[in-house]
């Protein structure tokens, strides 16, 4: 009796989980079929950029499903999603890049089914790098040299770099250029050009102290001395809130009205100053050779200093949320209040400054060859792809995420993920200029004094407030 009551209570109990479970008694519940029939099919190539995922699936007691989609770039992909229909739109893809993804079924009383793990892989970029134009800059008297100034881009598309004996003005096509400044101006000028688009000027400094204005619309120059002791001006000045902020290589900040009249100068650094500050609205940011980094305010104080002791020559990034990067033999990140948000060694000099791409990634080569692909949230190492040539100034972002990079004499697009090489071009030598890109053209100078124009595989970035693509972050070098 004892037995039978017993079972009798199994029973029951049995069929109240059941019925909690939804499961009509007496019937078990199946769990869903393996999802199949993956749109783009498993293994296909030369897939769309703008690609939907899609499969079937089907539940063998008719119960509605829901479904984890997996997908990314990694052979074991991670969730990104969960679906009631049978497809998801993974949002504009990287060219050229193989996909994996899987799917999940659910069917909400506990069943689910994992489908195999499928791959694709998109199509190529379409278009070839080109050398459009090779040109030898010279003066009136044919006398030419190494370019450390980076272009930049006025307005009505002309294109500024500054010389070993001038400044510079192109055409967009590279087809005409003339030499500016017509006084027996034979001093470097190794900074370089901003634009300020609220009156079309031009300032860059030069190697014996002084800062030049040029009207773009005019045509007309001045040269006003900022620094009193001629030290040389190698990095790019920044206007901020109506004033005109140069440093000089001796570590001296000079603030001027627009019209190059110095109101105040102030001893930042005793050490060499060669990388372009840039400012986030709130501080002016300044590094010097010895690695020291200051935050500055309008008025010439430091809010906060930072010493990394590293050698520091190149520029500086700002990623989404107001974080400040820069790179010597090591690549660095700072909150703006000053606190090291972490440190990634290279052991190898950067000359160039941090670019950053809108899904929070760094990018930044070294003068060992390799393009170091960083994440920005926690400074873990993602890529290093070692590009056969030293890296000696900074990358640039396309609107479709394809990353520019000079190593040695070869200007590479590369994969934004891996960074390997998509399409090169071969340059005469090496690039210590930083490049800018306009309308499907990039403009950059090389060390025996050559400016390029070479057709790109992107365009610009319309919108950068979440990235920083280039160097001083636009073709006008505003650094903000």
């Amino acid at each position: 009796m004892k037995r039978i009551l017993f079972h009798l209570i199994c029973a029951a109990f049995a069929v109240f989980i059941v019925a909690c479970a939804g499961i009509a008694p007496g019937i078990l519940n199946q769990p869903p079929n393996a999802p199949s029939n993956p749109t783009p099919a498993d293994n296909a190539t030369d897939v769309d950029i703008d690609v939907t995922l899609s499969w079937t699936c089907s539940d063998p007691d008719g119960d509605t499903l829901t479904y984890n989609v997996y997908f990314g770039t990694a052979s074991n992909p991670t969730i990104v999603a969960t679906v009631t229909t049978e497809s998801y739109d993974p949002g504009s893809l990287n060219y050229n890049t193989k996909y994996y993804w899987k799917i999940v079924a659910k069917d909400g009383k506990g069943g689910q089914t994992s489908g195999s793990v499928w791959n694709f892989t998109t199509k190529a970029v379409s278009g070839t790098m080109t050398i459009l134009q090779t040109i030898l800059l010279t003066d009136k008297a044919d006398n030419t040299g190494p370019i450390y100034s980076s272009p930049c881009i006025s307005p009505d598309g002309f294109i500024y770099v500054g010389g070993q004996t001038n400044l510079y003005k192109l055409n967009n096509t590279g087809t005409s250029y003339g030499y500016l400044l017509t006084s027996g101006f034979t001093l470097p000028i190794w900074s370089s050009p901003t634009i300020d688009c609220s009156t079309d000027k031009l300032y860059v400094g030069n190697n014996d102290g002084e800062v030049i204005i040029f009207d773009t619309t005019t045509q007309t120059y001045s040269k006003t001395t900022v620094s009193g002791a001629g030290f040389a001006i190698y990095s790019a000045p920044i206007i901020w809130g109506g004033s005109l902020y140069v440093i000089d290589a001796w570590g001296y900040l000079y603030k001027a009205d627009l019209d190059g009249t110095v109101s105040g100068s102030y001893l930042i650094t005793a050490k060499d100053v060669r990388a372009s500050p840039i400012t986030d609205g709130t501080y002016l940011y300044i590094a010097d050779s010895g690695g020291n980094i200051y935050a500055v305010n309008p008025d010439g104080t430091v809010e906060w200093p930072y010493p990394t002791n590293d050698c520091i020559l190149g520029g500086f990034a700002l990623d989404a949320s107001g974080n400040v990067y820069v790179a010597g033999k090591t690549l660095w990140s700072f909150t703006p209040s000053g606190t090291l948000r972490w440190q990634l060694a290279m052991n190898s000099q950067s000359y160039g400054a941090p670019v950053i791409s809108s899904d929070g990634r760094v990018y930044i080569g070294a003068e060992d060859g390799v393009l170091r692909i960083v994440n920005c949230a926690d400074g873990s190492l993602e890529s290093a792809s070692n590009l056969e040539g030293p890296i000696l100034s900074s990358c640039l972002i396309g609107d479709n995420d394809i990353v520019y990079v000079v190593s040695g004499t070869f200007l590479r697009a590369v994969n934004h993920l891996t960074g390997s090489t998509i399409d090169f071009v071969e340059l005469n030598s090496y690039v210590e200029s930083n490049m800018v890109l306009h309308f499907g053209k990039i403009y950059v100078a090389d060390q025996s004094g050559y400016f390029y124009v070479v057709e790109a595989l992107s365009d610009t970035i319309s919108d950068t407030s979440g990235s920083w693509p280039m160097f001083q972050k636009d073709r006008y070098h505003t650094g903000m």
